[in-house]
C-alpha cells in the first residue's frame, strides 16, 4: 500500500502536462523485464555501459567488469569478466572505442583495452573516488574528467586526463583542501564547462553544484559553488547529473531533495528553474533514453525499494511523468541505461536483487 500511494503522489506531481501527444513519443509508457542475469552472488552491481553490442557491468566488492553479449535481441549472454587494480567500484565505468576506464573507491584509475580480448593500457593511483567520470572529444583531444572526492582534509576537486595515447596523462587540475570541495557525479558541456556534485564532505554540508571552465583543459578553473537549496544529509548513495540534449539544462539527482532542474545558458552562472519530487522519495540516477526526449529516472521509495520511471522531457523545464513505477520487489538499482534498437527501446538496470545478488536485467 505504502508504494501504490507513493506512486499516486509521484504522478500526480509529475503529470500534470500530460498530453496523448507525448504519450505517443518513442519510449513506450510501460516496459516489460524480459531477461535478467546474475553476474555474481553477495554483491551488487554498480554500473553498466554499452558499446554494441557489449554491455559492460562492475560489481562493487572487488570492481570485477563483466561483460555481457546484447546481441541476441531479448537475451542477455554472459561472456566473461576482468579484476581490474584498485579493488571496489562504487560509481560508474566508461566504455568508448574499445577502451573502457573505471575509477575505483580506494585509490585508483584504470584504461583496459576491451576491443579483443581484455588487456591493460594503463593504471593510476588517486586519492578517493565515489563517481563521476566523463569522457569528451575535445579540440582534437580525448579527454577524461575526473572527480577527486574529499578525505579528511586532503585535496579533492577535478582532475583532466589526455587519454590520446592510450595513457592516462593528467594535464589539469583544480583543487581544494580543508573539506571545502567534495568531487562526486559530474558532467562536462562540448564547450568545456564542468559541472560536478558536491558530496558535502561526508554529509556534514548540503549537496551543491560546483562549476569549473575547462575550456582550456591543461588550466580548469574553479567558477563557483553553486546552492541548489538542498538540506544536509539529504542525499543517500549515489547522486547524478544528467545535459539536456541541447545543453542548455541540466537536471541534478539530489536524493530526497528530488530532481533539480537548472538553467545553464549562462555556464558559469546556473539558475534553478524548478523541483520535481515526492516526499520521502529520494531520486537517484539519471541517464537520457538514446535518440528520444525522455529521460530515465531511478528512485527510491519509503520502504528503501527502488523502482525508475520515465520522463518526458519534451518541455524541458516541466518534465512529464510517463506511466507507472517499475521495478521488481527487493531490488536496489544502482545504475540504469537507455539504448534505442532495431527491435525497439531497451532499457538495462544494474544492482542486487532480493537475495543480495548482483544482477543485471534488460527491460523492453
Amino acid at each position: 500500500m505504502e508504494a501504490d500511494v507513493v506512486q499516486s503522489t509521484l504522478i500526480r506531481s509529475f503529470l500534470s502536462l500530460v498530453t496523448p501527444a507525448l504519450l505517443a513519443a518513442a519510449l513506450p509508457a510501460q516496459l516489460t523485464k524480459m531477461d535478467e542475469l546474475v553476474l555474481a552472488p553477495n554483491d551488487s552491481a554498480r554500473s553498466v555501459d554499452v558499446e554494441w553490442p557489449y554491455a559492460w557491468v562492475a560489481t562493487f566488492g572487488d570492481g570485477i567488469q563483466h561483460q555481457v553479449d546484447l546481441s541476441v535481441p531479448l537475451q542477455l549472454g554472459y561472456l566473461g569478466n576482468f579484476n581490474p587494480a584498485w579493488g571496489d567500484q562504487w560509481g560508474e565505468s566508461i566504455v568508448r572505442t574499445g577502451r573502457l576506464v573505471c575509477g575505483h573507491r580506494f585509490g585508483g584509475l584504470n584504461l583496459w583495452d576491451v576491443a579483443g580480448t581484455p588487456f591493460q593500457l594503463d593504471s593510476v593511483s588517486t586519492a578517493y573516488h565515489f563517481d563521476g567520470l566523463a569522457q569528451l572529444d575535445y579540440q582534437g583531444q580525448d579527454l577524461l574528467f575526473y572527480s577527486e572526492a574529499n578525505t579528511t582534509n586532503g585535496q579533492a576537486g577535478l582532475i583532466v586526463y589526455d587519454l590520446g595515447a592510450g595513457q592516462l596523462n593528467p594535464i589539469g587540475q583544480s583543487m581544494a583542501g580543508n573539506a571545502l570541495r567534495d568531487g562526486r557525479f559530474l558532467t562536462v558541456t562540448n564547450d568545456g564547462w564542468v559541472y560536478q556534485l558536491d558530496g558535502g564532505a561526508g554529509s556534514t554540508r548540503p549537496l551543491m553544484l560546483n562549476v569549473y571552465d575547462a575550456a582550456v583543459p591543461s588550466n580548469p578553473t574553479f567558477s563557483q559553488q553553486f546552492d541548489m537549496g538542498c538540506a544536509v544529509g539529504s542525499y543517500i548513495g549515489n547522486t547524478d547529473l544528467q545535459l539536456h540534449p541541447a545543453q542548455n539544462i541540466l537536471y541534478a539527482a539530489c536524493g530526497y531533495d528530488g530532481l533539480r532542474v537548472l538553467d545553464i545558458q549562462n555556464r558559469p552562472n546556473p539558475v534553478l528553474l524548478n523541483t520535481l519530487g515526492a516526499p520521502g522519495v529520494a531520486v537517484k540516477e539519471l541517464d537520457w533514453g538514446e535518440g528520444t526526449s525522455y529521460m530515465l529516472v531511478t528512485v527510491r521509495l519509503p520502504n528503501n525499494e527502488s523502482r525508475f520511471l520515465i520522463l518526458n522531457c519534451a518541455n524541458p523545464v516541466n518534465p512529464v511523468m510517463v506511466g507507472n513505477l517499475m521495478g521488481d520487489p527487493g531490488f536496489t538499482i544502482h545504475d540504469i541505461i537507455g539504448l534505442a534498437h532495431a527491435t525497439g527501446p531497451i532499457v538495462l538496470v544494474a544492482g542486487s536483487d532480493v537475495n543480495g545478488d548482483a544482477v543485471l536485467q534488460l527491460w523492453m
